[in-house]
């Protein structure tokens, strides 16, 4: 079977997930969730993988656990901070782990069941270890307090 960009185009969902997580400094949960009239970003470069990549990524499952979208996340945790000095120099500092809320928009995809973050543990972010899951998700509608009080 040939990849023609018409029938990647026509199965392209018209609909995205915004979901919203919560850190709390050490864990991750998905704190609210809602479908939109969007289409969400491509999925760019191949997969990442756990256990042998660094960094942050989101993966939508299907119901075997199979990932149908992927989508690399910069800094989700806020660890990072640059500082721009006069004289051209960037230096990087990273701050410790604070509670913290960020946003991912991902498509909603029919054989849809799950969202898993990945990412390399705050302690262990500088040294870019490799990423373990911080958590997996059910996709349905959530609604409620942004930091997973509710």
């Amino acid at each position: 079977m040939t990849d023609d960009p018409t029938r990647r185009v026509a199965d392209t969902p018209r609909e995205s997930w915004r979901l919203t997580f919560h850190f709390d400094g050490e864990s991750v949960q998905l704190a609210e969730s809602e479908r939109l009239p969007m289409l969400a970003p491509a999925a760019v470069g191949e997969p990442p993988r756990g256990g042998e990549n660094s960094g942050a990524w989101v993966e939508v499952l299907d119901s075997g656990g199979t990932a149908l979208y992927h989508q690399l996340l910069h800094d989700p945790f806020h660890l990072r901070a640059e500082h721009h000095s006069p004289d051209g120099r960037i230096e990087v500092h990273w701050r410790p782990p604070e509670p913290t809320d960020f946003e991912v928009i991902v498509p909603a995809l029919r054989q849809a069941e799950t969202v898993s973050v990945w990412a390399t543990p705050p302690d262990e972010y500088e040294g870019r270890s490799a990423a373990r899951m911080q958590g997996q998700f059910a996709l349905h509608e959530r609604r409620g307090d942004p930091h997973g009080r509710g």
